[in-house]
């Protein structure tokens, strides 16, 4: 995932302090990599059409969660 310049150093403290932190990244980045193959294909068959879309979704609130995180490490500063 990629964060802004001003978020860096709370994201590096995350990934020190908090094994959730670091078990969400990954999972969005794997959910990034589904949704990149879903997206290779030309035509998605309605099941793949699903799946792409539960990937979206769940890379979509994992990103929130990470969001909230860094924007809580960041208050307590």
């Amino acid at each position: 995932m990629m964060y802004e310049e001003k978020d860096l150093e709370a994201v590096s403290k995350l990934r020190e302090q908090s094994e959730e932190f670091v078990k969400l990244e990954n999972e969005h980045g794997i959910l990034n990599r589904r949704v990149e193959e879903f997206e290779k294909n030309k035509y998605l068959s309605p099941d793949e059409e699903v799946l792409k879309k539960e990937c979206q979704k769940k890379k979509l609130r994992i990103k929130d969660q990470l969001n909230r995180m860094i924007m809580v490490i960041k208050a307590w500063d």
